[in-house]
């Protein structure tokens, strides 16, 4: 779910089931039902539409405007506040804009060893979509992550939301 809201903040739509019957308690059984309420509700457009073969539908979906984006990030934020406290995002983001590689290291290690036990972190997945979440504070920027480029494929990149930062 992660990697498609992600999506969604970076201007990208992706394809979902869209049940048009459905029913707040179903979210528990079949968590991409949220899709289907964030449609109903105003807060994802579909693209395109395909009638499905049970007479629901697959839809293209994103996000209908930036007034909409800026929510979605608000409370991405705020859910990732709630595991990273203010000062500490403020510093991961000066590291990060500085370029100061030593204080993002130490604050990320200090940040695993208070947060995460060993079971937690036994697969290179934990730490990609901890980075992730990581990039995900820093203001102004978009991530992307696992794209083929020019010159390969990257875990994760930074980009800018405005030419010139």
């Amino acid at each position: 779910m992660y990697i498609r809201l992600t999506a969604l903040l970076n201007g990208e739509s992706f394809i979902t089931y869209i049940d048009t019957g459905v029913i707040y308690p179903q979210i528990k059984n079949n968590p991409s039902t949220i899709y289907s309420f964030l449609l109903i509700t105003g807060y994802l457009k579909a693209v395109s539409t395909t009638l499905s073969f049970n007479g629901d539908f697959m839809c293209q979906v994103a996000l209908p405007n930036q007034e909409i984006a800026v929510v979605y990030r608000k409370e991405i934020l705020q859910k990732l506040e709630r595991l990273i406290p203010q000062p500490t995002a403020i510093q991961v983001q000066e590291a990060i804009f500085t370029g100061d590689c030593k204080k993002l290291q130490k604050l990320i290690q200090t940040m695993l060893l208070q947060s995460v036990s060993f079971f937690d972190t036994a697969g290179e997945n934990f730490y990609h979509g901890f980075m992730l979440g990581l990039c995900a504070l820093v203001g102004g920027t978009f991530a992307t992550s696992n794209r083929e480029s020019g010159d390969g494929r990257y875990d994760i990149q930074l980009k800018p939301l405005s030419k010139g930062h």
